[in-house]
């Protein structure tokens, strides 16, 4: 049985994912702004700022690991961000800019970071996608 799947291991799992994606951006020339703005219609896993598109970017980030056995999560870390949690992150994204109001008339954009593990929980792959559409 796959003991990852239990809750307890997922956020662990979760929260792994978000440490590298920070690392990943900071390492890539962006300044870090905050983390986890949390709202109950939604909330934002890192607030970041693009020094070189002077953008305000939310990014959400969804980690996988796959064991060299190829057992682990069988979906890609993209198939977990879905219609749904797209419109929760806009209310967010919104919310957070209504009480940033410093940010409110600034560019920003959402970037999503998909983070596959190995089975030593070790960084395999980043796939950054960047200026996602808020069409849903």
């Amino acid at each position: 049985m796959n003991t990852f799947k239990r809750k307890g291991n997922q956020k662990f799992i979760g929260q792994l994912g978000e440490d590298l994606a920070l690392s990943y951006l900071l390492n890539h020339g962006y300044r870090f702004i905050g983390r986890h703005f949390f709202r109950k219609w939604g909330e934002i896993d890192l607030i970041v700022y693009d020094r070189k598109t002077k953008e305000l970017v939310f990014v959400e980030v969804k980690t996988t690991y796959q064991k060299n056995n190829g057992e682990g999560d069988e979906k890609a870390p993209e198939w977990h961000l879905n219609n749904q949690k797209i419109k929760r992150l806009k209310k967010a994204v919104l919310s957070y800019l209504n009480q940033n109001p410093q940010w409110a008339k600034k560019r920003w954009r959402f970037d999503f970071l998909a983070l596959v593990l190995d089975d030593t929980l070790n960084l395999k792959e980043v796939r950054h996608w960047d200026s996602l559409p808020f069409y849903y």
